[in-house]
């Protein structure tokens, strides 16, 4: 814009006429309306940005209700649930003495059972280690067979 009103100067200027009071008024008011739709870019800016802080908010407003409200039937129904074990746990007293019986022959069980495993274990260590001995005296004595049959093949020649 202002650079099309220089133009409208120069060409004045060059006609001879002095229109610099005007040309001054002329540039003022152009520097305003530039003013203006700058500020109202920004006002729409801020507008926007006010908008869409709005609705963030309203959405976390929502979801927030949505949240309380799931939290207040899970309560109710763990109150409710709550209330049905009170009375099971009375039912099942008897039922935890006996199964405290039981796990305690099982853990005796258990204890068993591991010493056994554990001498079954050493054994069983033994057993591989003899077989290892075995292995290796059996690969030994292949390779003695072979060098012996080298031999034998070179005192033949």
């Amino acid at each position: 814009m202002m650079i099309l009103a220089d133009k409208c100067y120069n060409t004045l200027e060059g006609l001879g006429d002095n229109f610099a009071s005007f040309r001054s008024d002329i540039s003022k008011l152009i520097a305003q309306k530039q003013e203006l739709e700058s500020a109202a870019k920004k006002e729409i800016e801020i507008i926007g940005d006010i908008e869409a802080r709005y609705n963030h908010q309203a959405q976390s407003l929502i979801e927030a209700e949505q949240r309380l409200s799931s939290a207040e039937d899970k309560l109710s129904a763990t109150m409710t649930r709550a209330d049905s074990l009170k009375a099971k746990k009375e039912e099942v007293t008897g039922a935890i003495l006996k199964l405290t019986e039981q796990l305690n022959e099982a853990e005796e069980r258990i204890k068993a059972l591991k010493a056994e495993t554990e001498q079954r274990k050493e054994a069983h260590s033994v057993a591989e280690a003899e077989l290892r001995k075995l292995y290796q005296y059996i690969a030994d004595k292949k390779e003695f067979e072979r060098m012996a049959d080298r031999l034998l093949q070179l005192v033949r020649k």
